[in-house]
């Protein structure tokens, strides 16, 4: 089942061309801030865990000034990070989250940044099969 939380920013709180230019403290706190935001949403929103997924953060942007995708990805480690922080996931590598991406969409009407989750029905490389996921969130 796909899960979406709705983050509560318009734009990124930091963009991956803004903490490209700083040291590490500089953003620290905001950083730290986005990935608490994350968190509080799936335990608020009750998500749970999930089995291996792929994860698409989505800036719904209001005009068509220039913006490039990677921009939000800082954004999204952020994210993720919080989710795992929430049990969604033991850990964020490759074997729980399969692919993380990031686009930019048109909503003139109600701007946004949208987190989507979405489960991988398939065998995960480093779990024996007889602890996989099925739909359904059940082992075989």
């Amino acid at each position: 089942m796909t899960t979406t939380l709705t983050l509560p920013y318009s734009r990124p709180p930091i963009t991956s061309n803004e903490a490209a230019r700083s040291n590490g403290r500089a953003h620290a706190s905001t950083r730290k801030q986005m990935r608490y935001t994350a968190s509080v949403l799936a335990k608020a929103n009750k998500v749970g865990v999930h089995p291996r997924s792929d994860v698409m953060c989505t800036w719904y942007v209001p005009d068509l000034i220039h913006r490039d995708a990677g921009s939000l990805s800082a954004l999204l480690k952020a994210s993720i990070d919080g989710l795992v922080d929430a049990g969604v996931w033991p850990d964020d590598w490759f074997a729980y989250v399969r692919t993380e991406s990031c686009r930019i969409e048109l909503d003139r009407e109600n701007p946004r940044i949208e987190l989507t989750i979405t489960p991988i029905w398939e065998p995960n490389p480093m779990h024996p099969p007889e602890f996989q996921m099925q739909p359904g969130g059940t082992t075989r």
